[in-house]
């Protein structure tokens, strides 16, 4: 008899415990929905107004297509600053590559600059790159300090990637809820922050990586014990293999949400092509802009003709 009833209220506990289940899970999928739809609902209007606005000031007919880029560290001066720049500036030459149809593009930059004004930027990128931009058509969205700050792997001494891969999300979601865009550019590499942007606002992804942010490579180091990924203790290393296998997984669902994905090198889209599981030859490969021209201007005529070699690594 005791175990009779002992078997019915194991029953009740469990069908208890499901039912709880299935009623939390069903609220939190609620709300979860109704957050989505209602982030939706206000980038529409929000975009809708930025267009209107646009079109008002410039004077323009034809559809407003805003392009967002983000790169907070756009006035750092490096090599992936100047692919930023680059790529605004063939943006703007671009006028007729859109077909019967173009719309007027206004640029956004999602910046974490401390400058106080965007013509100090870009009179940086000018002395810098050699780079004429037109800031009629460009605007500077700032990024609260703090946030641009964050993306640093440097605050993260301890379990830097799931912490950057924080960090990443949550700028992410920061830039596009400020002011958001048709079409998100990331030149950064903030690859974890895709789906959020995606799902909550809507955007199409296009995505600029110079390096992944995780790769299988950081596997084998570890297994092999690198010096800096060594881990004596063989409870730990396995454990640390299983971190970045779990990342790695999450890393290639967020790829999944990129709409057009673009390397800076054959080694990067060959991992990329590894990681995000693209069809064969939807990642393009797009080499940093190299301008020659001014090194040209500077020799002189006989030294045209000598064989010279300028490195660049």
């Amino acid at each position: 008899m005791a175990d009779t009833n002992k078997i019915e209220f194991d029953s009740w506990s469990l069908s208890l415990i499901l039912n709880v289940g299935v009623r939390c899970g069903i609220v939190i999928a609620a709300l979860v929905t109704f957050m989505i739809l209602t982030t939706r609902v206000r980038t529409h209007i929000q975009l809708n107004q930025l267009k209107k606005r646009i079109a008002r000031e410039k004077g323009v007919k034809s559809p407003v297509l805003v392009i967002g880029f983000f790169h907070p560290n756009c006035d750092a001066g490096a090599g992936g600053e100047k692919v930023l720049w680059q790529a605004v500036k063939a943006l703007q030459n671009s006028k007729g590559a859109f077909g019967k149809k173009e719309p007027h593009v206004h640029i956004q930059v999602y910046s974490g600059s401390t400058m106080d004004t965007q013509e100090m930027i870009r009179t940086k990128v000018t002395e810098r790159f050699g780079i004429e931009i037109d800031t009629e058509n460009v605007d500077f969205v700032h990024l609260d300090q703090s946030s641009a700050k964050s993306l640093d792997p440097a605050n993260y001494p301890v379990m830097t990637v799931v912490l950057q891969a924080v960090a990443f999300i949550r700028v992410s979601i920061h830039a596009a809820s400020l002011q958001p865009c048709d079409i998100f550019v990331d030149s950064m590499g903030v690859g974890f922050g895709y789906p959020f942007v995606k799902i909550l606002f809507g955007s199409s992804i296009y995505s600029y990586t110079h390096y992944p942010t995780m790769s299988t490579d950081m596997i084998n180091d570890v297994k092999s014990e690198k010096k800096q990924f060594n881990n004596k203790n063989t409870n730990l290393k396995q454990l640390k293999v299983l971190y970045y296998k779990m990342l790695i997984r999450f890393y290639q669902w967020c790829g999944t949400y990129a709409d057009q994905v673009a390397a800076n090198s054959s080694w990067t889209r060959t991992h990329m092509d590894n990681l995000w599981n693209k069809s064969k030859g939807q990642i393009e490969t797009i080499y940093p802009p190299c301008d020659t021209r001014d090194y040209m201007q500077r020799i002189s005529g006989d030294d045209k003709r000598r064989n010279l070699v300028i490195s660049f690594a």
